[in-house]
């Protein structure tokens, strides 16, 4: 019996990857937010906005909690992709590069992950680390609507 929620898998996968930007964006996010930060802190030009910010390592929390979930659904949504689509990912000139730049940004995420928990990642590895992942998948999110 055919679920009522989707009438095919691709509408699934689309919803799917939908999520995953969005929660991954909010990454993104936190991160230029925790950027910007440390980057006041450091050149002690206090504003009241930055005192209603909460502390850095609260930030920093926020930050990868957000991480691991947006890892979780990227690694839902790839495997959807190689189960659902295997036998189009070498058919279709396109689908094969955003394939290769989502799994990229994938390793950069479970780099990230376990990079904080084996050595203590923090600060400049987690922004940069977010926001070059963050940024691969919007590239292959704006490409999946452009080819829409």
């Amino acid at each position: 019996m055919a679920n009522p929620l989707f009438k095919n898998y691709s509408e699934f996968h689309a919803l799917l990857s939908a999520l995953t930007v969005a929660v991954l964006m909010v990454a993104g996010l936190l991160a230029l937010l925790l950027a910007l930060q440390e980057w006041v802190l450091k050149s002690k030009k206090m504003g009241v906005w930055i005192q209603s910010l909460p502390p850095l390592e609260t930030m920093e929390s926020y930050l990868f909690l957000v991480n691991r979930w947006g890892f979780i659904l990227l690694t839902a949504v790839l495997a959807t992709s190689f189960y659902y689509y295997h036998a189009l990912l070498w058919q279709y000139s396109l689908l094969l590069p955003k394939t290769l730049i989502a799994v990229a940004a994938w390793i950069i995420f479970l780099t990230l992950l376990l990079g904080r928990h084996w050595r203590g990642w923090r600060g400049g590895w987690a922004i940069n680390s977010t926001l070059c992942g963050v940024a691969l998948l919007v590239l292959v999110y704006l490409v999946s609507c452009i080819e829409i």
